[in-house]
């Protein structure tokens, strides 16, 4: 953020009016975890060493690939489909159409649809090429 004719970080600037103390080892960060959260109330002091340990585990794709493995399972948890339905719909081996599908799984031939082009039901245990959609569509 611009502030006059300098550039710097809103909670340093919001800390700083007022009156904590700013130095060079010191950061701010909120105590709701919210990185858009200015709140005054909200701020926390840490250290550089803490700041930067806390910004590794929010940001590391390591945690995100955990946090979205379970999601998944609670999800898989609630679903209408299990995942042996999902794999057999995926494959069709039996070259039955989406609205026969649906009706063989009591779901939609939409979101039969869906499962066959990996909008809904994607596996986030495994790592899955970015790509893997493409791919799938070149070979049709």
């Amino acid at each position: 953020m611009w502030r006059g004719q300098k550039q710097g970080y809103v909670r340093r600037w919001v800390a700083q009016d007022l009156g904590k103390p700013i130095g060079p080892k010191v950061r701010y960060s909120s105590i709701c975890e919210n990185p858009l959260c200015v709140a005054p109330h909200h701020l926390k002091q840490l250290s550089l060493k803490a700041f930067l340990t806390m910004a590794a585990k929010r940001k590391s794709p390591a945690v995100r690939v955990k946090e979205r493995a379970k999601q998944s399972a609670r999800r898989q948890a609630k679903a209408l489909l299990k995942p042996e339905d999902v794999a057999y719909i995926r494959e069709n081996p039996d070259g039955m159409t989406n609205k026969a599908l649906g009706k063989k799984f009591g779901c939609s031939a939409t979101l039969v649809w869906d499962v066959q082009h990996y909008r809904s039901y994607k596996d986030h245990n495994v790592a899955v090429n970015p790509f893997t959609h493409m791919i799938t569509w070149a070979g049709r």
